[in-house]
């Protein structure tokens, strides 16, 4: 689910619940906190996301404090370690703002970039990632596992919208996993991860 909370003081819940009513009585499915006022925000269920397989989606997760929402201007993945094979995915993130959307840290151009929804991120709030598919016979898309041995990004310009720690994750069939954190990553510059 999608969500756009307003930004008036007197509208502003403390946190949200995912529910279902498949009977008689409502389902308790998820709580969402550390919501995000004025911005997309997607609140994200990855236990419908249980029969994709391992290493379907990889990410970049803010491993540091972000004060003016984390800007991703480019991300690639690559599956060899030279980065020379690019991984085409689907965009995933946890959110954006207005016109910076997450197909726009794909999309080969500098003048366009993905932003977070969170403004003053707290680390882990923030990421970006891919998930990857192939068509089959039947023209219909599949989740496929790809085994990603280089990242690189571009982060926006000046501390305000980079985080200076970045944590590579990938799915392992019902949640994501750490494959590694990098510490002192600069912002402007493309950088292999």
């Amino acid at each position: 689910p999608i969500l756009l909370l307003a930004t008036d003081d007197d509208y502003r819940p403390v946190s949200v619940q995912i529910q279902s009513r498949p009977e008689a009585d409502w389902l308790h499915i998820l709580s969402f906190a550390d919501l995000v006022y004025g911005h997309r925000q997607n609140l994200v269920l990855f236990e419908a996301a249980q029969d994709r397989p391992t290493n379907s989606m990889w990410r970049l997760v803010n491993h540091g404090y972000v004060k003016d929402g984390w800007a991703i201007v480019e991300l690639e993945f690559y599956s060899d370690p030279s980065c020379s094979r690019i991984a085409i995915g689907r965009p995933v993130s946890s959110g954006y703002t207005s016109r910076e959307e997450p197909s726009a840290a794909s999309d080969l151009s500098l003048d366009s970039w993905w932003r977070s929804p969170c403004r003053e991120c707290k680390r882990g709030q923030a990421w970006l990632g891919a998930g990857f598919h192939e068509l089959s016979a039947e023209t219909a898309v599949s989740p496929r596992a790809v085994d990603v041995e280089c990242v690189v990004v571009l982060q926006g310009s000046g501390p305000d919208n980079s985080s200076s720690n970045i944590t590579i994750e990938r799915w392992e069939g019902n949640r994501f996993v750490v494959v590694q954190t990098f510490y002192g990553v600069p912002a402007g510059s493309f950088v292999k991860l």
